[in-house]
């Protein structure tokens, strides 16, 4: 398997690479850069899907040629990775909708001001570390 990084930085958005010896995995380019893809046929419905790996160059062809087999495994063994991957966000989002975990006790449609940070700030970190005048 080979992989040219200088054609990768060639590559004109719209434009992929493929990898050869690991199908489905492609190299995509779009104007904000480009990414590793992997693109399957589900074995659940029979639909092409494509699941995004990482960015290149933070995540190098090692790393993806790594995770491209571990999602292939997946696929191999039944299960669909991206339909796996959307649930999994969907359920994140219900959780954050729902309050989360975060320790401040505030509706799910309030946002967190500047002056509420501060605040909290000033109560639970700098009380502790700074001088009443300090603090002031």
């Amino acid at each position: 398997m080979q992989f040219d990084a200088r054609a990768a930085k060639l590559l004109q958005p719209g434009a992929h690479v493929t990898v050869d010896g690991a199908p489905g995995l492609r190299l995509v380019a779009s104007t904000a850069g480009r990414a590793w893809v992997y693109r399957y046929k589900s074995p659940v419905d029979e639909r092409m899907r494509q699941i995004k790996l990482g960015t290149w160059p933070s995540m190098p062809f090692g790393q993806a040629l790594t995770e491209w087999g571990r999602l292939r495994g997946l696929r191999d063994g039944g299960r669909d990775p991206a339909q796996e991957r959307r649930a999994l966000r969907q359920q994140q989002r219900a959780v954050a909708a729902a309050g989360g975990s975060s320790g401040r006790s505030q509706a799910p449609q309030q946002r967190l001001t500047v002056r509420q940070l501060f605040q909290d700030y000033a109560s639970l970190h700098a009380a502790a570390r700074r001088k009443p005048k300090g603090l002031a």
